[in-house]
């Protein structure tokens, strides 16, 4: 999201249009964007949209004594599948709007990364099924299934129609700085694919 001010001289910061203030009112204003799309899936481990202002890019002016042109960052969102996706951004663009007749800046957006739609793997599936048998045959464990809100291996799979499941074993959460898996776990993991090879039901 990029928002274009007017520059200026801190000591004339008066004659500026602050990109940076414009900036904060929008990031302000997109809090409210969790109780406007407040679907629930609780089929996911967090069951709600996620709307989170995330990298903030450097300056168009680096000086410290100076209101830059620019303001520019990135709005990170995590939608659910009920959640449609061009709705989200007609609402955004209105918040936009509202902070530009405001401050008198122009907002502008830019798409940097966006994952395809997929349809998610019904519990039932037999992808599904064959992998909770090996799971519990090999590790003695009764499987869920849940989502999460991100990208993974299936779903490029799930966009094109395909029934598909990611799983792994992680000794902490998955995405953090300390995210691994041992040794172990790759082993037993290497032996749940086993036995779905040699699953008879599959």
């Amino acid at each position: 999201i990029t928002i274009k001010g007017q520059e200026a001289f801190a000591g004339h910061a008066y004659e500026a249009k602050n990109p940076i203030v414009a900036g904060a009112a929008l990031i302000s204003a997109l809090s409210a964007l969790p109780d406007e799309f407040s679907e629930q899936d609780d089929m996911f481990s967090y069951p709600h949209n996620l709307f989170t202002p995330t990298k903030v890019l450097a300056s168009s002016n680096m000086s410290i004594n100076y209101v830059p042109e620019l303001f520019e960052f990135h709005l990170d969102m995590r939608l659910l599948p009920g959640t449609d996706l061009d709705t989200v951004k007609a609402a955004i663009r209105r918040l936009a709007d509202d902070v530009e007749n405001a401050h008198g800046v122009s907002i502008s957006f830019e798409e940097v990364n966006s994952s395809p739609k997929a349809p998610p793997t019904s519990e039932d599936a037999p992808v599904v099924q064959t992998l909770r048998r090996a799971i519990k045959a090999q590790l003695g464990i009764d499987a869920s299934v849940n989502g999460r809100g991100g990208v993974t291996m299936a779903t490029e799979l799930r966009s094109k129609g395909k029934e598909a499941v990611c799983w792994s074993i992680h000794r902490r959460k998955p995405g953090v700085a300390t995210d691994n898996a041992s040794i172990s776990a790759h082993l037993e993991q290497a032996q749940v694919l086993a036995r779905i090879l040699f699953d008879p039901q599959a």
